[in-house]
């Protein structure tokens, strides 16, 4: 009887984090902070009295860690950055027991990746350079451990991708360009696999995007024109696939617009001075029609803006 019970007690304390966990992300994005907050703390708290009953239950510790990571999101977005850290490495604490318990399973692999991810943009926000280039490492690491045992996952790919593209921003922030260049190709390698997988999957297309543009971005600082140009025209054409699948994506949009000025600015380097002001129309084009479907975006404003100054003279 005192089993069975206990069974009860353990499945209703875990079912009430996660809808405590549930409401925390709705309120998030309600923008209801504090209640948010207080969401989190509170499923966290359920989990914990779970985990007395049963200290080795894997699936238990994974949603406290899910959890954990919310928190932490949530506090960065609040700027509670110390707090914040805090509540990412307690998370990572508990995908590792978890990971003791089932070491093979590629679900809290791929969330202890994404943790690490989190951790690394944290820290690199707060310019603690070593420890972020550290954490992305270490996440792609784990996120390869995952693929190993789930080789065709759409979503860890492109979580790896975007680890590795992460790390190309900071290493080329740090002027570390050889390793940037290679980390930007390794992540376009790694979101083409899972485009094979998924071909219509749009925001994967938006991420290789990001990665082509970044990769143009530092192709172009090291005066490497050509080659930006291509990294650059390549990235136009995958937005423009993601834009045929969601074509009033805001977010997608803008990106496709800041890589055809920045196409547009390298034509002009070259003195190519049509070509240039046809991209530069185009991105005008797509902000406009961003400011549409956002237009409390200010920064895609104030550039359409001056952009529009541009063409203007």
């Amino acid at each position: 009887m005192n089993t069975k019970r206990n069974r009860n007690d353990l499945a209703a304390l875990n079912n009430k984090g996660n809808a405590l966990q549930n409401l925390g992300e709705l309120l998030t994005q309600l923008t209801d902070y504090s209640k948010a907050q207080s969401a989190y703390q509170k499923s966290i708290r359920a989990y914990e009295q779970a985990l007395i009953l049963a200290p080795d239950d894997k699936d238990i510790l994974n949603n406290k860690g899910s959890s954990l990571r919310g928190l932490g999101e949530l506090l960065a977005q609040l700027t509670d950055y110390s707090e914040a850290q805090s509540a990412y490495q307690e998370s990572i604490r508990v995908y590792e027991q978890a990971l003791i318990l089932a070491p093979d399973n590629p679900v809290t692999l791929n969330n202890k990746g994404n943790v690490l991810q989190s951790l690394g943009e944290l820290l690199a926000q707060l310019t603690d350079y070593p420890e972020a280039q550290s954490a992305y490492q270490e996440s792609i690491r784990v996120y390869e451990q995952a693929l190993t045992l789930a080789p065709d996952d759409k979503d860890i790919l492109n979580n790896k991708g975007n680890a590795l593209q992460l790390l190309g921003e900071l290493l080329a922030q740090l002027t570390d360009y050889s390793e940037a260049q290679s980390a930007y190709q390794e992540s376009i390698r790694v979101y083409e696999q899972a485009l094979i997988l998924a071909p219509d999957d749009k925001d994967i297309l938006n991420n290789k995007g990001s990665s082509l543009r970044g990769l143009g971005e530092l192709l172009a600082q090291l005066t490497h024109y050509q080659e930006a140009k291509s990294a650059y025209q390549e990235s136009i054409r995958v937005y423009e696939q993601a834009l045929i699948l969601a074509p009033d994506n805001p977010v997608t949009l803008n990106n496709q617009g800041l890589c055809l000025i920045s196409l547009g600015n390298i034509e002009a380097e070259l003195s190519q001075l049509e070509k240039a002001t046809d991209n530069w129309n185009a991105a005008l084009t797509a902000l406009s029609y961003s400011l549409e479907l956002a237009p409390r975006d200010e920064y895609i404003r104030n550039l359409r803006d001056e952009l529009q100054k541009l063409l203007n003279n």
